[in-house]
């Protein structure tokens, strides 16, 4: 429900709160690809590329075919 929420956040450029959503997430289960890859593109749309790059690569550590 929150990663549903915090696309649709997204889609609306409200990267921000999406992000919190997207981390909320990330709290009840670490292990989704998907969530990490999401978090960092709304950590990329705010400038914050640092914490989005860690994200990145956690998403292709935990799913190689995200490499791509």
């Amino acid at each position: 429900m929150q990663v549903h929420l915090a696309s649709a956040l997204a889609q609306l450029s409200r990267y921000a709160e999406a992000g919190l959503h997207f981390e909320a997430t990330l709290a009840l289960d670490p292990e989704p690809a998907d969530a990490h890859f999401h978090v960092a593109l709304t950590l990329h749309s705010l400038g914050r590329t640092a914490g989005a790059n860690g994200h990145y690569q956690e998403a292709v550590r935990l799913n190689p075919g995200l490499a791509r």
